[in-house]
């Protein structure tokens, strides 16, 4: 089963009933959201809106990758996911 996906610009980990996903928010910046729940909530809280953006996701078997400006967060299979 492949566990991580690009759903319309975003990176989305699922796995035992959990879901992350990561998105391009504004320059040089991810959001992060994650649930237990069937889907995450597209609520804004206390964030600003984002400008627009065109991030680079590459997905393999290993690992994936979203590309946000100077910000890189690299996703295993198992859901560790490293800021560079």
């Amino acid at each position: 089963m492949n566990w991580l996906r690009e759903e319309n610009g975003t990176l989305v980990w699922e796995k035992n009933q959990e879901t992350v996903t990561i998105q391009a928010w504004g320059d040089d910046s991810l959001r992060v959201k994650s649930t237990i729940y069937p889907e995450t909530t597209d609520r804004l809280w206390a964030l600003l809106k984002p400008a627009k953006t065109k991030p680079r996701i590459e997905v393999s078997d290993t690992s994936a990758v979203i590309r946000n400006g100077k910000i890189t967060a690299k996703v295993s299979p198992d859901g560790r996911i490293c800021f560079l």
